[in-house]
């Protein structure tokens, strides 16, 4: 795999930042969008995640974060919230399965669609109704799906050789373990609690 081509993203996590920032008000969405920027000149994509958000709050922290990108702002996906991505204009959005399934024939104005693929039937469905890419999870234990079973790497493989579009790697990845979902076959990988902690 070519190194260059090969994508590091940051997934956001308001609750992180706020826990390791000490010095930061809870709930100042106007200090947190200045993170995510910071983060966002480090990596290839941010996707802004935070999907507990109702829609008009989501809406607000997406114009704060693109209306400080420039040139830059094809660098932000927006998660979940597609018809606020289209309202601010955003050309990239990634999606759970259950809205994309819902929604695929609405969303040709994307220029990006990701899809949030828990097995190859998932990553195939995806690929076959328009996804740009897929993000395959979970890759190792994360605190974020306690009590899990990791899917692991075979499930990463298998997803690789047989999705044509680029998956991306996601769940407990670090700076430790990221080259084996190189090594792999993920075009990417996500990673939520290295980029949300004090930098």
């Amino acid at each position: 795999m070519i190194m260059s081509l090969y994508k590091k993203i940051a997934i956001s996590n308001r609750q992180i930042f706020f826990a390791s920032h000490e010095k930061v008000r809870d709930g100042d969405m106007e200090a947190y969008a200045f993170h995510l920027k910071k983060v966002a000149e480090q990596v290839s994509l941010l996707i802004l995640r935070e999907k507990d958000l109702s829609k008009e709050a989501y809406a607000h922290l997406a114009k704060l974060i693109l209306s400080r990108m420039g040139d830059e702002r094809e660098k932000v996906i927006l998660h979940t919230y597609w018809e606020a991505a289209m309202e601010l204009n955003c050309p990239a959005v990634h999606l759970p399965m259950s809205i994309f399934k819902n929604h695929s024939r609405e969303l040709q104005y994307f220029k990006t669609i990701g899809v949030s693929a828990h097995s190859l039937e998932d990553g195939l469905y995806a690929q076959q109704w328009g996804a740009t890419y897929i993000t395959a999870s979970h890759i190792f234990p994360t605190a974020c799906k306690e009590g899990m079973e990791p899917k692991g790497l075979e499930f990463l493989i298998n997803i690789c050789k047989n999705v044509k579009i680029p998956v991306y790697a996601l769940g407990g990845i670090c700076e430790k373990n990221e080259h084996l979902v190189i090594e792999a076959g993920a075009k990417g990988a996500c990673r939520m609690s290295d980029y949300m902690k004090p930098m």
